[in-house]
């Protein structure tokens, strides 16, 4: 049974995000980032990155106002932490392509084994791992620039247990309480759209 070699996927994960990170917000200088983050689903078959901006945010509120009508305000809380719901979702889907070889490589994520479920604990303990060292680094800021992000691990289908348990590894505290709080507020602005 095929294993990853965990030193390597994180030496590779660290690089692969980090040239991420500085290719994206090169190409939407102009733009304000709130979140950003490691995208992958359960058994972590695929590897991405994701982020959201302000301005990204304001074609997505459009796009669904266009479409539904609604409360311009309760639809762009509604859609703040809808992360797929973002334009800027897929630019993120080929940043990672060693990281996703070296993935593939490993035991079958649908296999009931002991190897695929620890290759996919490898994946989540590495991808916060190189998220909290690449913050550490001020990669994405210093006080003030960090203070408007949330990093994440995102998935296609994920309580908001695990998704506020993620934003309490990678964030200050602070941030991980406002996440928390913007997630229900989208919960009810959603609501009162529907």
């Amino acid at each position: 049974m095929s294993t990853i070699d965990a030193q390597l996927f994180r030496n590779t994960l660290l690089e692969e995000i980090r040239a991420a990170w500085r290719t994206l917000r090169e190409r939407h200088s102009t733009e304000h980032f709130y979140s950003f983050g490691f995208y992958t689903a359960s058994g972590a078959e695929y590897l991405m990155v994701t982020f959201s901006t302000e301005e990204g945010l304001s074609t997505a509120t459009e796009k669904y106002l266009a479409r539904d009508g609604g409360d311009p305000t309760l639809m762009r809380t509604c859609l703040r932490w809808s992360v797929c719901d973002s334009p800027r979702h897929e630019e993120g889907m080929d940043l990672l392509p060693r990281s996703q070889a070296l993935r593939d490589a490993g035991p079958d994520p649908y296999e009931c084994s002991t190897e695929s479920e620890e290759a996919i604990t490898l994946v989540f303990d590495t991808a916060v791992d190189v998220l909290k060292a690449l913050d550490s680094e001020t990669i994405f800021g210093t006080e003030f620039e960090r203070s408007r992000l949330i990093l994440g691990i995102w998935m296609g289908d994920q309580s908001d247990e695990d998704r506020i348990a993620f934003a309490r590894l990678l964030n200050p505290p602070h941030l991980a309480s406002r996440f928390a709080k913007e997630l229900e507020e989208g919960y009810q602005a959603c609501r009162q759209l529907s």
